[in-house]
């Protein structure tokens, strides 16, 4: 019974195309294993092992020359196969094993022709939450009158439904796991060309084709070529027709662009006008959603947040980006509470996010600046955080270390990936962590070597790089100079490259550069003069070298180098083509980022003396204030921050905020003096839970 059982069972037949997979082959290959009765090869040119892992499979391989034709390709594989159904996948994807076990049940259904799979894209450097999914019809009944069509991104369901009208295709639960979108893939690039130059060649033959520029679109866009991206996306759009299976993502996709080139209030007048034809698609609501976050309108992004959560995941039915309605709806919630200065409400999102995906770290950075506010004490804060997270393994000692290094717990920090080594040898973001906590405790000679060890290993990171000099400089030492120059003279950057050559003439004390500020000022001129010879492909405008020189000087600020970040911050933020008060501004706001109040507001003042009139310098100014408690100044200051720029609600929420402040100093003073006065008992109590809630 057993065998002829067997003989009933219908029969699959796996066809694919490849060229050059070895690093693929054996991983789809081994997913289907016993599942099809035959594997069907065409591989059009492959010149590494690719045959000879097929071979081993026991794969019928059929030698084919291609011919830029994706659909001639897989029709000789239809021609070729035997089975009573066509399973067709790409090197790059695998069956999940839950989808293999399905996949046996669902080929017995008499009338029904096809089945669509959900296709799990990865999108990031390793398998994760970053995935993109969309719907496919991967198998179909082995037909004659079933032939791909299209000769690139091509389509089997044109044929399918021209068969009969009452042809079934179902929408299933089953999955294909994807890689070939991951930012490791090597080939990607070089496929995207040969598929951009195909899609040209096939437009000539047409007026205008919207699936065809659509595609086009996708290309430019994995290409990171947005502008170019978005304009075939409005091509396409511009005489879409109803109806078509990717309708709606090509609407996402514009939707998309617009948001990476920073047009938001397009993105929202854009998706608003398409909402109505599409009211269940969550990315829509997620894309309108951070376009507000954006626009700083926190109010209303918190609505789609809430509705994306509402709707929840559609991987059913559209193109859609895992988590936005799940975990990254309830990040980008806890963004905009934040952004409202709802402290709790932002907590409890970030924990939510947290709590749906594990793996999504992002969250964890904010909510740990967030409960610093709330517990204040650092010790009772990590006691929370390795209590209410899974942080047990070696892996979660080195994120609580991260955590702990994002709020300038530096010796914490150490002490955790301290203990990990005791074990295990720690990975390399681990051994970069550890060095930059010893280079914030002020031990230069024991960081200088880590790094020197970690620069023999060839890490050539713009922030390592960055820290490597400052231990140096801090180092105080002779020893090394040639090999810094050496560097230096390494970097593509060429802002970066003149700042660090700059610093360390100074640092070295070196007598053979006393004309560094008229060296510094031919040599941003020199920088600004290549940005405008060189169709302004290099960018390395003045802005842009400030920025870069503010990010460096805020680096050895933020290893307690005080005395090397004012003796640099006299030679190079003067004479860089600024105003006096902002030169005093940008010293005084790097300055109070790291807490160093008495130096910010010697520079905020000196700012305002010289004419400064940035609504922030009040701000600054009331916030020194605030934190001494001296809340009339403070409230003041705040008052004139606000009369400058009325938009911003922190400078409202501030001056509520010191005003109740002052009110409950003021009652508790008078139930100091008259105990008695049971009024002002309830009124502290009204004060003390406002203040709560303000944060």
């Amino acid at each position: 019974m057993e065998r002829l059982n067997e003989m009933k069972r219908p029969t699959i037949s796996l066809c694919m195309i490849v060229k050059d997979e070895e690093e693929n082959l054996r991983r789809c290959l081994d997913s289907v294993k016993g599942l099809v009765n035959e594997i069907i090869l065409v591989d059009t040119g492959s010149t590494d092992n690719t045959l000879q892992i097929a071979q081993a499979y026991g794969a019928k391989i059929i030698n084919y020359k291609w011919v830029d034709d994706f659909s001639k390709a897989r029709n000789k594989s239809l021609a070729a196969a035997g089975g009573d159904w066509i399973l067709y996948l790409d090197a790059d994807e695998e069956l999940p094993e839950a989808s293999r076990q399905m996949l046996k049940k669902i080929i017995n259904a008499p009338d029904i022709e096809g089945y669509f799979f959900q296709v799990l894209n990865y999108t990031g450097k390793k398998r994760d939450y970053s995935q993109l999914v969309h719907q496919s019809c991967r198998l179909f009944r082995n037909r004659l009158d079933y032939q791909f069509q299209g000769k690139i991104h091509e389509q089997i369901l044109p044929s399918i439904y021209q068969y009969s009208s009452q042809t079934q295709v179902l929408k299933t639960d089953l999955k294909i796991i994807h890689y070939g979108y991951m930012s490791a893939n090597s080939k990607r690039k070089e496929k995207l060309e040969r598929n951009i130059r195909i899609l040209n060649k096939e437009l000539e033959r047409f007026d205008s084709n919207s699936f065809l520029e659509y595609h086009l679109g996708l290309s430019y866009y994995e290409l990171a070529d947005k502008k170019k991206a978005l304009a075939w996306f409005k091509k396409a759009y511009s005489h879409l027709e109803r109806g078509y299976s990717f309708s709606p993502t090509l609407i996402r996709n514009i939707g998309l662009c617009l948001f990476d080139l920073q047009e938001y209030s397009e993105v929202i007048g854009f998706i608003d006008y398409e909402l109505d034809n599409y009211p269940d698609y969550t990315d829509l609501y997620y894309l309108k959603g951070l376009a507000l976050l954006k626009n700083i309108n926190y109010s209303q992004a918190i609505k789609e947040f809430e509705h994306c959560l509402l709707i929840g995941e559609v991987c059913g039915k559209y193109t859609t980006t895992v988590g936005v309605g799940s975990f990254l709806a309830h990040y980008n919630l806890a963004n905009a509470y934040k952004g409202r200065y709802e402290r709790e409400k932002a907590i409890k999102h970030y924990r939510e996010s947290l709590s749906v995906e594990p793996d999504f770290l992002d969250p964890l950075y904010p909510l740990t600046k967030l409960l610093k506010e709330k517990y204040q004490n650092p010790a009772e804060l990590i006691s929370y955080l390795e209590t209410e997270f899974d942080l047990s393994s070696w892996q979660g000692f080195i994120i609580l270390a991260d955590l702990c290094a994002s709020i300038r717990e530096d010796a914490l920090a150490a002490n955790y990936l301290a203990r990990v080594a005791v074990n295990t040898k720690l990975p390399l973001e681990a051994r970069l962590l550890y060095a930059k906590s010893q280079l914030a405790l002020g031990r230069y000679n024991q960081v200088y070597r880590d790094y020197t060890c970690l620069i023999a290993e060839g890490i050539e990171s713009e922030t390592f790089i960055i820290e490597y000099f400052i231990a140096y400089w801090l180092k105080n030492s002779a020893e090394g100079i040639e090999k810094l120059t050496k560097i230096i003279q390494g970097l593509s950057d060429q802002g970066l490259k003149y700042i660090l050559s700059s610093m360390n003439n100074i640092c070295c004390d070196n007598q053979q550069n006393k004309g560094l500020k008229n060296k510094l000022k031919k040599g941003i001129q020199k920088l600004i003069n290549k940005y405008r010879q060189n169709d302004a492909e290099q960018k390395h405008t003045i802005n842009d070298y400030q920025h870069k020189l503010i990010y460096v000087l805020e680096k050895i600020l933020r290893y307690n180098a005080y005395e090397l970040f004012d003796t640099l911050t006299g030679k190079l933020i003067t004479d860089l083509g600024i105003d006096e008060w902002e030169k005093d501004f940008i010293i005084g706001e790097i300055y109070y980022k790291y807490d160093y109040y008495n130096e910010a507001s010697r520079e905020f003042l000196k700012s305002l003396d010289n004419g400064g009139e940035d609504d922030r310098l009040y701000y600054y100014l009331g916030r020194i204030c605030e934190k001494r408690e001296l809340l009339a100044d403070a409230e003041n200051l705040y008052c004139y921050a606000l009369n400058n720029n009325e938009r911003l609600l922190k400078y409202h929420l501030a001056v509520v905020r010191v005003a109740l402040k002052r009110a409950q100093k003021i009652s508790s003073w008078v139930l100091k003096e008259r105990p008695e006065a049971a009024y002002f008992l309830k009124e502290e109590k009204t004060l003390k839970y406002l203040l709560g809630k303000l944060g």
